[in-house]
């Protein structure tokens, strides 16, 4: 019991909370455009560390995941989940939307080798 009520106690660095913050806002001040599709992440209110993302493919079909940027080993780190919890993408702050964009690239030639 003593472990997990200090565990729970421990916050992180107050300046990488703030650079947490700052990666959000970042993440949802600009539309991102890989290949055939649009990607938004919405801002969560308060720095909520979990966000919605809508991808909006040229076709007008839209999909929904979540997003969080969470703090691990005194490093940023951003996941990407489908709505029922399976992580796709986990990856620090400074590689998250290369490899958003190679996924989203693999699974484009994938569906049109499969078409």
């Amino acid at each position: 019991m003593t472990m997990l009520y200090n565990a729970l106690r421990t916050e992180a660095d107050p300046e990488l909370t703030d650079q947490k913050n700052e990666a959000i806002r970042e993440l949802a001040a600009q539309n991102h455009f890989f290949h055939n599709c649009m990607v938004t992440f919405h801002h969560p209110e308060e720095f909520n560390p979990i966000g919605m993302v809508e991808f909006i493919y040229k076709d007008h079909t839209a999909l929904k995941a979540f997003y969080t940027v969470y703090i691990q080993d005194n490093l940023l780190r951003v996941s990407l989940v489908t709505l029922d919890m399976v992580r796709l993408i986990d990856a620090n702050i400074q590689s998250f939307l290369q490899k958003l964009e190679a996924y989203s690239f693999i699974k484009d030639n994938t569906q049109a080798l499969t078409t």
